[in-house]
């Protein structure tokens, strides 16, 4: 994976994760069931890749 490939995926995680501590804090229930998809997510990409 070339560095322009990792700088753009390590933004895209930023971003995420920003976006679901947003909702955390307006929905608790909700913000915690988005990080556990989040979470989930990321390491089936793990294992797949």
């Amino acid at each position: 994976m070339d560095p322009v490939q990792k700088l753009q995926r390590a933004l895209l995680i930023l971003v995420i994760a920003g976006l679901v501590t947003y909702v955390a804090f307006l929905d608790p229930p909700l913000g915690v069931a988005l990080l556990v998809g989040v979470g989930v997510a990321a390491f089936v990409l793990q294992v797949l890749s």
